[in-house]
């Protein structure tokens, strides 16, 4: 963790707001880099987050790419980013589901971040 508290101090509020609206509300999506990039994340986010996700063929935890299942994807899994900058902001959820997850972390730090203007 201490990787990712530097990562977020190194960080604006403005750009930590970014990240927020490019993550913010999914707990279910793993974005490409290059879409990351073109939307206004921190290269040091998606350096930082970017794995390569694979998947275990059970209902939850497949990935499908159009609907079609994929052994694996590269990229960064947004729920990991929203736990990431809420466990800095000293934010927690107690909702159970990664969609209802991430909902409340987005609503508590777009709270957190407002405030800190």
């Amino acid at each position: 963790m201490l990787m990712h508290n530097q990562l977020w101090e190194g960080l604006t509020r403005d750009q930590q707001r970014q990240v927020l609206k490019v993550f913010g509300h999914d707990g279910h999506s793993i974005y490409p880099a290059s879409y990351l990039a073109e939307h206004g994340v921190p290269q040091e986010v998606i350096e930082v987050f970017a794995e390569t996700h694979e998947s275990d063929g059970t209902l939850k935890g497949s990935i499908e790419r159009g609907g079609v299942p994929v052994d694996s994807m590269a990229g960064v899994y947004g729920l990991t980013v929203l736990h990431s900058l809420a466990a800095y902001h000293h934010v927690t959820t107690d909702k159970m589901g990664r969609g209802f997850q991430a909902s409340d972390l987005t609503n508590k730090l777009e709270r957190k971040l407002r405030a800190s203007r």
